[in-house]
């Protein structure tokens, strides 16, 4: 098995630090070698490293080989984390004069111009993103986030309600439907998918804020006084 790909299961495995002596060695016996400088990357990132050590990586690479997918859309994804939207936009556009229909990159642009308020736009590039994979539950959690920030709530439940129903263990999916029912008042059902949505992940914070919110209003709610009536 050849370093690379032995450093491809060490990352699987969450052994980055191996994973990365791995990749180094590839990167010894070819300097060259794509693969690697990708695969370094993503497990820099996976590890905690700064965003400039994993792109630099990614820029390596297409120095290499200008087309390639893999360090493009990556290098999106981690400008899209930081906040850095203009520099994720041109990376996504970038992917879409290679693959127009890459949904990944379509939605990942929806998200990048949802951050800048271009809501409009943001709502367009999710939608074609829908209309190739109608099922992809990263597209429709997206177009649930966007039209969450223009307090369209019912038709975010709509695209929310479609992705539990593909899959009801999801967990973005389960904990938005959760804050779309706390935003529009109803406690007792958002109570019920933070539930859900923490058994799966325990340990989310923005999770944890709005059942502990919720759950707060209840408390009050029952030491409140009822009026006295004469």
């Amino acid at each position: 098995m050849s370093y690379y790909n032995e450093g491809v299961d060490l990352t699987k495995a969450n052994n980055h630090q191996e994973a990365i002596v791995h990749y180094d060695k590839a990167l010894e016996l070819n300097k060259n070698n794509v693969k690697a400088l990708v695969a370094k990357g993503h497990t820099l990132d996976t590890a905690g490293f700064s965003y400039k050590e994993v792109v630099s990586l990614y820029d390596k690479a297409l120095k290499i080989d200008p087309k390639c997918t893999e360090a493009i859309l990556k290098k999106g994804i981690v400008f899209e984390r930081v906040g850095l939207y203009h520099k994720a936009i041109s990376s996504y556009d970038d992917m879409l004069k290679i693959e127009p229909e890459n949904v990944e990159a379509l939605y990942g642009k929806a998200v990048s111009l949802n951050s800048q308020k271009k809501y409009h736009e943001a709502e367009f590039f999710c939608k074609r993103a829908i209309n190739i994979e109608p099922e992809n539950l990263r597209a429709l959690g997206s177009m649930v986030w966007i039209l969450e920030h223009q307090k369209r709530y019912e038709e975010a439940m709509d695209f929310c309600d479609k992705a539990i129903e593909i899959n009801p263990h999801f967990f973005y999916t389960l904990s938005y439907k959760g804050k779309l029912l706390y935003d529009l008042g109803r406690f007792s059902e958002a109570l019920v998918y933070y539930d859900r949505a923490l058994k799966l992940s325990p340990k989310d914070k923005r999770a944890i804020y709005y059942r502990n919110k919720i759950a707060n209003k209840f408390e009050k709610l029952k030491k409140k006084p009822f009026p006295i009536k004469f």
